[in-house]
């Protein structure tokens, strides 16, 4: 049976942890705060922009089939 944490695991969450550490200190605690601001900003506005394309989308499809059900060219006629 494996430990449950090996040596590599350990290891690459120390070394994230200090890369984390350097960061901070050397840029700033106040830069990275406005740096994760500003990703979320960025996440609400894609999300939004994702939604309204969906139901222009949405609806266009909706229009469209509700035009072309309605239009007795389009309809199937099976005659035998």
């Amino acid at each position: 049976m494996r430990p449950k944490f090996s040596l590599l695991n350990i290891l690459v969450a120390i070394i994230g942890i200090g890369l984390l550490v350097f960061t901070i200190r050397r840029v700033g605690w106040a830069e990275v705060v406005s740096g994760i601001t500003s990703v979320a900003s960025v996440t609400i506005e894609n999300a939004f922009y994702t939604v309204s394309v969906l139901v222009v989308l949405l609806a266009g499809t909706w229009f469209f089939f509700q035009r072309a059900g309605s239009r007795p060219c389009c309809r199937a006629s099976h005659r035998s």
